[in-house]
């Protein structure tokens, strides 16, 4: 996964309506509730639902909302028979009409676990804290609060879960429920972290309070598993005593699935959920991701059958309005295979591209990783078992949905296996998109993921991809310093690095802004340091002990012959030694970069040169987009000093910087010198930033047909016409000269034709067609 241009930050807020739908009563739509509700006849049909006597479970839910019942225990039974917008309308009268607050407050929780139950988490945060404010002794409802910001990815949940244990602590059957969910909800959060001593804890608990309640035990259960899994054990007998109380809980296998996706193990995940759907037919979040991993495999038929299912079944559910939108996109994506499948039985790449970029797209993303999967095969000594498939979305929204479910997450890239999904360069505004790094790093994935047996921790997947885009990438540069944004320096000012053992934690759990960046930058680092100090193969031999299952402690004192604790010392001794300097300089460079810009504003483009150079001293090898390298190119440009200013962007370029602008404007002082090699390598590192200048390929071509690389400048030309140019005769010219040099006549006649339909009076089309019709003059 792919975010190293991007904030690390996000909350996603969705807004739905009262969902109205008819579903089977086969369906657990409405959650266990411990003891939540405390109407006895409501409770009856709740054994039959929740033991699997699904027939009888109906009736007697029918029986309620048919007969005299309380409005609230119609309104349960409403939502029990699936039709939540009848039981939203029930709460709210029966929330009305009630004078009694305690027994309002239960009324009021209840209805917050209705728009919990349906995506509603900010309305649900709000019925809970006015039935908080009821009855303090309404203790789901204090509990509700936290649930509401857990489901709302609020990080204080988990704090607020800790303090609801902590302070209300009894043995009334009310107060026990609630604590079970409280601890089911926590133990899955640490089950999650990969936190066991405290998972195991909290399960503990969980599965005494359920006893003392005399509430069902199959989610704990269910937990169990999740818990193994996650503790590298069978979860087999964890989810048989789920399921012997209740034959048709589609959660017991699908709470283990969920370990299984954020593990990598997608052929595990798969199987539990289908599982799930054989037990309960219409347990349409388990549809929901059951379609999702076969999309993650590449089965879109399959896929498309699902998300189906779990749209008709829920159809106001977020993920699956959009994944069915998805879908539905794929008509507008074409397939391609390298090498073409009359050569080669089993492709080594599938690309799934859009029609309107295919011609573009396709040679440069083929070739580079083509590159990348031979690169990565020789370095880690593992060859890939299928075909590697890399899709490109050129909407942004369309590429996230098929990551994550969601749009709005500011994600490049993502690996799940064998398939690769990005953005395309046309999907992100702006030069800071480096579309060639992220398929790099994406691709990198595929081997860690698949050499380890999906094992790989995520700290050590993202360490490699990182630190294989420093030294192997596109942007690879000969240099002794990684490429550490300047956001990462600013952020190490306050907070420390993570330990090893804790370094998950930063990708999937931050605690403050940009601690997803840094740590992706420090498991880069990490790869650096253990690659230097070791040796290479010592990172192979690691990548090899998670293929053992062995974990990251172990695979370092076993392979590193280290404690955690020597290593986190050994590694921020390395970082100190290499990148002290960068923290230690951080806010002389910025004072002199603030410099740099007040005297640009003014137009002093002498005090520019002067600091930019103060900056450059400082911190040689920056070269991101706000570098000083660039402004002080365009110094020496208004100061008409043209040697001195791509003196500069030569510098710039050497360095890793991307910008495509400066680049261009560099390809061209090459192109107009004489530097005819420079200007090729220049221009094929605008490709891999923007792909779509018509003007780059077509000096590209001209310069590769000039240096005897026909065959290449043939591709170049290709693609600008794909541009669609409002001079096409002139292209087809330049297509049929790349012919004619490789000596391939009769296309080059064809193409000077053509042009020559659009242009009769071109002449160099007519001089090229005269050239076709001339018999070799050569013995």
């Amino acid at each position: 996964m792919n975010l190293l241009n991007t904030k690390n930050h996000f909350f996603l807020a969705v807004l739905l309506f009262c969902i109205s739908a008819a579903i089977s009563t086969e369906a657990l739509s409405r959650p266990m509730h411990y003891g939540a509700v405390d109407y006895e006849s409501v409770q009856e049909c709740d054994d039959l639902q929740w033991t699997g006597q699904l027939a009888a479970a109906q009736s007697c839910y029918e029986n309620l909302l048919n007969n005299d019942s309380a409005i609230a225990v119609q309104a349960e039974a409403a939502w029990a028979l699936g039709d939540v917008q009848a039981a939203n309308n029930l709460f709210e009268r029966a929330s009305a009409a009630e004078t009694d607050s305690a027994v309002q407050s239960r009324i009021m929780s209840r209805w917050g676990d209705l728009f919990l139950n349906t995506y509603q988490y900010q309305d649900a945060l709000d019925l809970y804290v006015q039935a908080s404010e009821l009855s303090k002794q309404n203790y789901h409802a204090t509990l509700g609060v936290s649930l509401a910001l857990h489901e709302s990815s609020d990080p204080i949940a988990q704090e607020q879960l800790a303090t609801f244990l902590e302070q209300n602590n009894g043995s009334e059957k009310d107060l026990l429920g609630a604590r079970l969910s409280a601890l089911l909800t926590l133990a899955f959060i640490h089950i999650r972290a990969d936190n066991l001593d405290l998972a195991d804890r909290a399960l503990t608990e969980a599965e005494e309070t359920a006893t003392d309640g005399g509430y069902p035990l199959m989610e704990v259960y269910a937990h169990y598993a999740a818990y193994a899994i996650r503790d590298r054990a069978d979860p087999t007998s964890f989810i048989d005593q789920a399921l012997a109380i209740n034959p048709h809980y589609g959660d017991a296998y699908a709470i283990p699935a969920f370990i299984y996706i954020i593990t990598f193990k997608y052929d595990q995940a798969g199987d539990f959920y289908q599982k799930a759907v054989d037990v309960q037919p219409d347990h349409f979040e388990s549809h929901l991701e059951l379609a999702a991993n076969h999309l993650r495999q590449n089965r879109s038929s399959l896929a498309r059958e699902h998300f189906t299912i779990a749209y008709d079944g829920d159809p106001f559910k977020p993920e699956a309005v959009n994944s069915m939108r998805l879908m539905d996109t794929y008509d507008s994506l074409d397939v391609l295979n390298f090498p073409a499948a009359s050569s080669q039985l089993i492709p080594d790449l599938s690309l799934r591209l859009d029609k309107k970029e295919r011609d573009q797209l396709a040679p440069y993303v083929s070739g580079l990783a083509l590159k990348a999967i031979e690169t990565f095969e020789d370095r880690y000594q593992f060859k890939l078992k299928e075909t590697a498939h890399i899709e490109i979305y050129p909407n942004h929204d369309d590429f996230i949905v098929r990551a994550l479910g969601m749009p709005g997450v500011p994600l490049l890239g993502v690996a799940f296996g064998y398939l690769v999904a990005m953005d395309s360069p046309s999907a992100k505004a702006g030069g800071d998109y480096h579309w060639g790094t992220t398929l790099w790093h994406e691709v990198a994935h595929i081997f860690t993921i698949k050499a380890s047996e999906h094992n790989v921790p995520r700290w050590f997947s993202e360490g490699v991809s990182v630190f294989e885009e420093w030294q192997t990438g596109p942007l690879a540069i000969d240099s002794q310093y990684a490429r550490v944004p300047i956001s990462v320096y600013r952020s190490l000012i306050e907070h420390e690095f993570l330990s090893i053992k804790d370094l998950d934690d930063g990708f999937v759990r931050p605690k403050y802004d940009n601690q997803v960046i840094v740590s992706y930058n420090q498991a880069g680092l990490i790869c650096d340091f253990i690659v230097n100090q070791f040796g290479f193969d010592q990172l192979v031999a690691m990548l090899n002990g998670y293929a053992q299952e062995l974990n990251t402690l172990e695979i370092i004192e076993s392979v590193l012959e280290l404690s955690p604790e020597q290593f986190d010392q050994q590694f921020n001794d390395y970082f100190d030694d290499r990148y002290g300097d960068n923290l230690t300089n951080l806010e002389a460079w910025a004072e002199q970069m603030e410099t740099v810009s007040k005297a640009a504003a003014e137009e002093n483009w002498q005090e520019v040169i002067n600091a930019a150079d103060k900056a450059i001293a400082l911190m040689p090898d920056y070269s991101d987009l706000d570098s000083p390298y660039l402004i002080k190119a365009r110094a020496y440009r208004e100061l008409e000093d043209s040697t001195q200013q791509f003196a500069v962007l030569e510098r710039f370029w050497q360095a890793g910087g991307y910008a495509p602008n400066a680049l261009k404007e560099l390809a061209n002082h090459y192109a107009d010198n004489d530097q005819e090699q420079q200007a090729i390598a220049v221009f094929n590192d605008v490709n891999l930033v923007d792909p779509f200048d018509l003007n780059v390929h077509l000096a590209l071509g001209d310069l590769l047909l000039n240096s005897q690389q026909a065959r290449l400048a043939l591709s170049e030309y290709k693609v600008a016409m794909a541009l669609e140019p409002l001079d096409k005769a002139d292209v087809f010219y330049r297509i049929g000269n790349a012919y004619q040099t490789l000596g391939e006549t009769d296309l080059a006649k064809t193409q000077a034709l053509t042009a020559l339909e659009i242009a009769p009076h071109f002449r160099p089309a007519q001089k090229l067609l005269m050239e076709t019709l001339s018999p070799s003059t050569e013995p």
